[in-house]
């Protein structure tokens, strides 16, 4: 392929990603990616408080890799906050079980199990920076032989994840499962 082949394809490449941006903050400045949405047909509200617990319950095969759900997570305060819906009104839950809980390990621990740093530490921090309280699955954390000292300390501990989820939806808050 001749070098003037390659040159068209990057420069559309190079132009599309600056007109179709992603970007990141104003709430997570490291994760969250959104991307502008031009007058949609539904719009968002900024007059009512968004209550939402996220519910994640799988995480990636590779302890390596970031979780999607918590990058979501992410997102969800980002992309309102840009909307218009002010960051006081955004009160988010996330609770972490199943396959979502070795997340919840702190960096030594999770170096010392599968042997590379977790990837969801300074998420975990900006999270709880913004209000966001995170909490980990006690009865996942038994069943993973999780130690509860070695859990980051960004991350609160339940009784079950199932317990969060009841209370949360009856304090007002909807179950956004991941």
């Amino acid at each position: 392929m001749r070098t003037s082949q390659l040159i068209l394809p990057a420069c559309f490449l190079f132009l599309s990603s600056l007109l179709f941006a992603q970007d990141y903050g104003p709430v997570i400045q490291d994760f969250g990616p959104t991307w502008e949405v031009d007058n949609p047909d539904y719009p968002t509200s900024s007059d009512l408080p968004y209550r939402v617990v996220f519910d994640v319950a799988k995480g990636p095969e590779s302890p390596a890799d970031q979780n999607p759900s918590l990058i979501t997570l992410a997102r969800f305060l980002n992309m309102h906050a840009k909307a218009g819906v002010p960051v006081e009104e955004l009160k988010v839950i996330a609770v972490l079980h199943g396959g979502a809980a070795k997340h919840a390990l702190d960096d030594q621990a999770y170096q010392e199990r599968y042997g590379v740093v977790n990837p969801h530490t300074d998420l975990f921090r900006q999270l709880k920076e913004a209000g966001v309280k995170v909490y980990l699955c006690g009865q996942s954390m038994h069943a993973r032989k999780l130690p509860q000292d070695s859990i980051n300390p960004n991350i609160g501990l339940a009784l079950s994840a199932m317990t969060v989820l009841i209370k949360a939806q009856a304090e007002g808050y909807s179950v956004i499962s991941m």
